[in-house]
């Protein structure tokens, strides 16, 4: 056994091992061998155990150690320990000194990257930018340590940030892309996809999800099955949702698509894995499904399961069972709250319960706000409205916009009203 025969790396490795295990006098016995043996990365290693025991004046020794050796754990579990103590700026103090000092490349930038992200979380991007700036010089200059390209790419993915957040969205882009090419990694690949999505590049956002999918990255697999979605690629849209099964929102898509080519009974079977981690459509799928196979005292469960979970479509169900029951005072609870949501039924079905109880002015806000959202039905309850209380220029102007929007009868509504109150 290399350990038994001496061997620092091995000795390292069987600490690790017995540590995983919870082995941890014994973790701490080859750990310590491995050090006195010159290996440096052992002392992270002997503090880790340590602190895990409990004796942090023990750990915070054993870090300072390797830190000054050189071990970039040691350097971030030291600084780590002062700032779980409450004192940011000793930490920021230690992980200053250690990028003006530090004896490798890996650990200076990170220390580096540990001073950006407290000037971060204190809110100062300036400040974040320039160490940032400083770690990723460090890290081009260096070897070929293989602890270094994942530190380059959260060092570019935090870099594209901020100066994405400063709207430089050009050099932001710039930085994802060096960082995806030069180490590999999903997460700046993804941040890139992300940035292109937004401006409406959707082929290329669709070639850099793709490229992140292809590592693995749940959420860039999830955006590029929706991206495919959109695209008409139902098939390859599939095949992705797929691959992320535990992800709620591709459970639901996933759902839709089967469902849509009369694979009901799967559809259901991926509705109900996203109904139970909350993803409210998929609670309103369900109902559907069940109200279309005559369980109608069940789909209302389900109904309101999803609108209590924020599903306007459900909401808006709720809200016209509750209105056919004639329990309006619910019903108007459940319709406004999808009005307020943006749903244009939800703001059709608001006026009428204000009109109803005698609040014109309410009914015409409501009316007028889902007029304006192309709502044909509100068109015409404003335009009538409106002419029945003496404006029947602008009156005739929304019944004529509500025939444009599907209503072809409003103008002639209109005209009968306007008979009767003659």
């Amino acid at each position: 056994m290399a350990a038994e025969a001496g061997d620092p790396a091995g000795m390292f490795w069987l600490s690790g091992h017995l540590q995983q295990r919870g082995e941890l006098a014994e973790a701490e016995h080859w750990y310590r061998s491995a050090a006195e043996a010159g290996h440096v990365p052992a002392w992270g290693g002997v503090g880790a155990v340590l602190e895990e025991r409990g004796d942090l004046p023990g750990a915070y020794e054993c870090y300072e150690h390797g830190a000054a050796l050189g071990d970039s754990f040691s350097v971030l579990r030291l600084g780590a320990l002062i700032e779980g103590q409450g004192d940011l700026e000793g930490a920021r103090a230690w992980y200053g000194g250690a990028a003006d000092a530090a004896v490798t490349a890996l650990s200076q930038a990170s220390a580096m990257n540990e001073l950006a992200r407290i000037a971060q979380q204190q809110g100062d991007p300036a400040e974040a930018e320039h160490w940032l700036r400083e770690a990723a010089l460090v890290i081009s200059g260096a070897g070929s340590d293989p602890d270094l390209p994942p530190l380059l790419s959260t060092v570019l993915v935090r870099l594209g940030m901020v100066l994405h957040d400063r709207g430089e969205h050009a050099e932001s882009e710039h930085w994802y892309q060096v960082a995806a090419e030069a180490t590999g990694y999903p997460a700046p690949a993804y941040h890139l996809a992300a940035a292109l999505h937004a401006r409406g590049e959707l082929a290329l956002a669709q070639h850099w999800y793709r490229v992140a999918a292809e590592s693995g990255h749940p959420q860039a697999t999830l955006l590029l099955g929706t991206l495919l979605l959109e695209a008409g690629d139902d098939h390859a849209a599939e095949l992705w949702f797929r691959q992320v099964p535990d992800a709620p929102y591709a459970m639901e898509l996933l759902g839709r698509l089967l469902e849509e080519r009369g694979d009901v009974e799967e559809a259901e079977q991926w509705y109900h894995g996203a109904a139970e981690a909350g993803v409210s459509g998929a609670m309103t799928r369900i109902a559907h499904l069940l109200e279309a196979r005559g369980a109608q005292e069940e789909a209302n469960r389900w109904y309101q399961q999803a609108a209590e979970a924020g599903d306007v479509l459900a909401m808006v169900k709720v809200g016209m069972q509750w209105w056919q029951c004639g329990a309006h005072q619910e019903a108007e609870r459940w319709l406004v709250t999808a009005a307020e949501a943006g749903d244009v039924h939800g703001m059709f079905m608001a006026g009428k319960l204000a009109d109803d109880r005698g609040d014109t002015q309410q009914a015409l806000w409501w009316w007028q706000q889902g007029a304006q959202a192309g709502n044909g039905p509100s068109m015409e309850m404003l335009g009538l409205t409106l002419a029945m209380n003496g404006d029947v220029d602008t009156g005739e102007l929304w019944c004529r916009r509500a025939v444009d929007a599907g209503v072809p009868l409003a103008l002639e509504h209109l005209w009968a009203v306007l008979d009767v109150e003659n």
